[in-house]
């Protein structure tokens, strides 16, 4: 009951006390109007929240993470799945350990962790890049001399690192920026384009939304799927590796793509391909300078069609096999031939006068005086020549016996017998037709 003259709330009788004034039933009406318009707010509450989401408008997970602290990072397992792609035995993948709360880290403390292993990795490249060749394996920083990989254990091992880091769920990749760059979620334009290609020393975590990437360049986040499939690109395995002879579109296609300024021919000192690439050593003319290309086989419906040029000039560096993974990162060596493609004057400085080969043809009579070789290449201990009708001569000298000469097949021949005879033949010496 309600005082109609002074509103004080009253019991039963219906007689204010206060004033004397009569009394009224209190009116509930509002009060069903008050629920009524929670009820309506809470549902459109929630109505707007729906619309905005679920188109986008507004990222409620962002302004969630504003008042929330930072998510440990460093200490959450990495992706189980990057085992899909064969990663290398020796880098220590961190496991899942669902059962320990990670430690809450500042964003600063994260940032110096990182900094100081990536300090730590670009340390080892720059001590060891001139000694011994360091390249991308399946997208880890690999030294090849020592046949390992480069992870946060050895740092630790060989004290770049301090021992604390062995419980950083971190591990160090080795990429090129323009391979994250295909993936939407990686914003690296800001990269000079000269960077882009040149493989780069990264420090890689498990964050709740992917992987994250920490690197000279800056600081990026990649989906799990997507670093999985940068790595398996880079894998070297590409299928059966075998040698085109010049009755094969690939040889052919090769040799038509060779821009010589001059008609001179073109000698395939070397030629092997798989399904993805080849590698390719030649001569023209007269000349005794080995070139050295890599190129790749293009296909149309599965069906090879061309090749185009990926890398070449090789002759200069000191290790080719950083400059092709540069190039290539899924580049099988394998295709390389066994001898260093790094001298540039294998044949100028390794050659013997070819009249004494010659005249040891003719002594032999298969020969004539006046019959000039198509093609001859010699080093002090061996020689091969081939004249025209498919004459194919080997030769090998001993010294106090001179040159002892023999008619083969093919190249081939000469091949596995000089593979057979010393530890390093000089099978550029070859004519691969």
């Amino acid at each position: 009951m309600l005082c109609v003259k002074c509103h004080t709330a009253i019991g039963t009788g219906g007689i204010c006390k206060n004033c004397g004034a009569p009394a009224q039933r209190l009116n509930r009406n509002w009060s069903r109007f008050a629920k009524i318009s929670i009820i309506s707010l809470i549902i459109a509450a929630f109505g707007a929240y729906f619309v905005l989401n679920h188109f986008g408008m507004v990222d409620f997970n962002a302004l969630e993470s504003m008042f929330r602290a930072p998510a440990q990072v460093a200490e959450d397992p990495p992706p189980t799945d990057i085992g899909s792609v064969n990663p290398p035995d020796e880098v220590e993948q961190p496991t899942d350990n669902e059962d320990i709360a990670p430690e809450r880290r500042s964003e600063e403390e994260h940032l110096a962790m990182l900094t100081t292993a990536l300090a730590a990795a670009e340390a080892y490249v720059r001590n060891h890049h001139v000694s011994n060749p360091l390249i991308s394996d399946m997208g880890y920083l690999y030294n090849v001399a020592k046949g390992r990989h480069i992870d946060v254990a050895l740092l630790v091992s060989m004290q770049y690192l301090d021992e604390h880091f062995l419980d950083e769920d971190i591990f160090v990749l080795y990429l090129r920026p323009m391979d994250l760059m295909a993936f939407e979620e990686v914003d690296m334009y800001g990269i000079a384009p000269g960077q882009r290609d040149r493989m780069a020393v990264f420090v890689a975590w498990q964050t709740p939304l992917g992987i994250g990437l920490y690197s000279v360049h800056g600081q990026y986040l990649i989906f799990r799927e997507h670093l999985n499939q940068l790595l398996a690109s880079y894998n070297r395995n590409n299928g059966e590796i075998w040698r085109p002879t010049a009755d094969d579109v690939v040889y052919t296609a090769f040799v038509d793509m060779i821009d010589t300024t001059s008609d001179a021919p073109v000698f395939v000192r070397h030629m092997a391909v798989d399904d993805v690439h080849g590698f390719a050593a030649f001569t023209t003319g007269d000349s005794q300078q080995l070139h050295n290309y890599i190129f790749a086989l293009e296909y149309d419906e599965n069906t090879f069609s061309r090749v185009s040029l990926i890398a070449r000039g090789f002759e200069a560096t000191a290790h080719p096999m950083v400059a092709i993974n540069g190039a290539a990162p899924n580049f099988n060596f394998d295709l390389l031939p066994n001898y260093d493609i790094s001298d540039t004057a294998l044949l100028a400085a390794d050659t013997r006068d070819f009249d004494e080969v010659l005249q040891a043809a003719i002594d032999h009579g298969w020969v004539n005086e006046e019959d000039e070789p198509l093609f001859a290449s010699t080093t002090p201990a061996f020689a091969y020549m081939v004249f025209d009708h498919n004459r194919v001569f080997f030769g090998q000298y001993a010294q106090g016996i001179g040159w002892s000469i023999a008619q083969i097949e093919s190249w081939r021949e000469a091949e596995e017998f000089m593979a057979e005879t010393v530890a390093h033949p000089p099978l550029y010496i070859l004519w691969q037709n």
